[in-house]
């Protein structure tokens, strides 16, 4: 069922961009929980701590730096060899730089809970399709989710809201629609997508001005946006321990404002002193004899100092107490402990477990968006045989059917693992079994290796004929 404009409208108001806003802030360290508390009485320290960059950095490195995700194909069966369609699909990958943005989606899921992602046809000047892949800003996207029972959610439309500042023209399939400074929506179908006028700059006429300006059709199937979760439910990855991060952030900040109130103690003793007090402290001989305690040690001299307990050790119990729970409660490591970079094999490996178990849940969900944009690509191929100059088949997309491939990025140690596989093929493993067994950053192609190894080994010789033996 579409959408009218007035509806497209009212769904603008339900993007939760003060949610999106707080968490961004977050990232960057700007914790609102501190900064944005009432002032109340100087001196005023605000100190956020920027845990949720780092819980987010450590398990993007781990699991999602440029190329850890890709895309894998294999044949239905083993006698199928025609993947020539592939070619094309790794020139979409490259024109789109897919394995940039499955980084970028990874992160955003983590950050915001979810992220989106479209994919489109356009004709270049020769008429001839290209297909296109972005991401979608968190801030632009509305999902409207199928109310179907589902274990996973899947999208039924999908609208994207964005500004145009000034007057532009922009390229919608074969033709070119100029856009007016204002407020626009593109409203996703399956098979379709609209563009709509919404209101002017100043927001004004907003339910009386959305006008429908194009509708464009797509060779899709499946609506042509898919949808990326880190979990079931949609939430952030380091929102569990925001209340954590928020404490933290109040005791650093308490407690440098109590030192700062124990300087200005003394700042207003010693300089914002009236006159009139100064004349009853000099009678009292109370800055003498300070000066005296100060200068000759005297025991008996009042005041001798003056002393305010800070409890310092108490502070760094909270502190590291809260923290510990931090990393304990989100189940990863702080790569910061001592006693982290001692670990090795079997023992590094029980301390990845946590990031592990995050990194898998993850993937479960993630995958699920990059299947279904797959999917869309071949759907977009299954209506040509030749993309930019790559000739395919049919047969060949057909044929081939896709799975997510995960690198981790863990401290190898290469000692150990080239032992092990010397001892593999010590009882008498192949060497293809052996090679295969030992990581990229070793060996990056198997095939090739191989290949080495067959021409590096002596050839055999035949010995000289003997005529007599004829």
């Amino acid at each position: 069922m579409e959408l009218n404009g007035k509806e497209i409208s009212e769904l603008e108001k339900e993007i939760p961009r003060t949610i999106y806003a707080e968490n961004d802030q977050y990232y960057v360290g700007r914790n609102t929980a501190i900064t944005e508390k009432p002032r109340k009485r100087e001196p005023d320290n605000r100190i956020p701590v920027a845990f949720a960059n780092r819980l987010i950095k450590n398990l993007t490195g781990y699991a999602a730096r440029k190329g850890d995700i890709t895309t894998k194909w294999t044949p239905i069966k083993e006698t199928i060899t025609d993947d020539s369609f592939i070619k094309a699909y790794g020139k979409i990958e490259s024109d789109s730089q897919i394995n940039i943005l499955n980084s970028q989606l990874y992160k955003t899921v983590l950050k915001q809970g979810k992220a989106f992602d479209v994919v489109w046809t356009e004709t270049d000047l020769n008429g001839d399709m290209i297909i296109k892949v972005a991401d979608v800003p968190i801030y632009q996207a509305m999902p409207i989710w199928d109310d179907e029972l589902s274990a996973v959610k899947t999208l039924s439309k999908f609208i994207r809201y964005y500004t145009v500042p000034s007057k532009k023209d922009i390229k919608i399939g074969n033709q070119v629609l100029t856009l007016e400074a204002g407020h626009y929506a593109e409203v996703y179908y399956v098979g379709y997508y609209d563009v709509w006028y919404l209101r002017a700059l100043d927001d004004k006429g907003q339910g009386d001005t959305e006008r429908r300006l194009y509708t464009q059709e797509q060779p899709f199937t499946d609506i042509q946006v898919s949808s990326y979760f880190g979990n079931d439910e949609m939430i952030p990855y380091w929102w569990p321990v925001k209340n954590l991060i928020d404490q933290f952030d109040k005791v650093m900040s308490g407690n440098m404002n109590e030192v700062d109130r124990f300087n200005d103690t003394w700042l207003m003793f010693m300089q914002n002193v009236p006159p009139e007090a100064k004349k009853r402290i000099d009678e009292m001989g109370i800055i003498d004899n300070l000066q005296n305690a100060l200068n000759e040690f005297v025991t008996d001299a009042w005041p001798r100092f003056l002393e305010r307990n800070i409890p310092v050790a108490h502070t760094q119990m909270m502190l590291t107490t809260i923290e510990n729970l931090i990393y304990t409660i989100i189940g990863v490591p702080s790569f910061l402990d001592e006693t982290f970079g001692t670990a090795s094999g079997v023992s590094l490996l029980f301390r990845l477990i946590g990031l592990e178990y995050a990194a898998v849940e993850t993937d479960t969900y993630f995958d699920i968006g990059i299947d279904h944009r797959n999917n869309l690509i071949k759907q977009g191929l299954s209506k040509i045989t030749n993309y930019q100059g790559v000739p395919y088949t049919q047969a060949s997309l057909r044929n081939y059917q896709s799975s997510v491939q995960h690198k981790r990025n863990i401290p190898l140690d290469k000692t150990t693992i080239i032992n092990d596989a010397l001892n593999l093929k010590g009882v008498g493993v192949s060497m293809e079994t052996v090679i295969n067994y030992l990581p990229k950053e070793i060996i990056p192609n198997v095939v090739e290796e191989l290949d080495r190894i067959k021409n590096d080994m002596p050839q055999p010789t035949m010995a000289p004929m003997n005529l007599d033996d004829l």
